[in-house]
C-alpha cells in the first residue's frame, strides 16, 4: 500500500513506516521482485517502485 501511495519511497522510509529494519525491507522487496509483484524503474536514488499485481 505504501508504494501505491508513494512509488518513490526509499527502503529507509519504508522501514521507518513499517517499523522494520532496512535489511528486512530489502528481503521482502527482493522476494516481491522475484515473484513479479514489484519492480524497480530507474536508479536506486531517483527511481520508483512499480506495483505490478497482487497487492490491494
Amino acid at each position: 500500500m505504501l508504494l501505491k501511495v508513494n512509488s518513490r519511497m526509499t527502503l529507509d522510509k519504508i522501514a521507518e513506516h513499517l517499523n522494520m529494519t532496512k535489511r528486512g525491507v530489502q528481503k521482502v522487496t527482493n522476494r516481491l521482485q522475484e515473484a513479479g509483484v514489484l519492480s524497480r524503474k530507474g536508479s536506486k536514488k531517483a527511481g520508483e517502485w512499480i506495483v505490478n499485481q497482487g497487492i490491494k
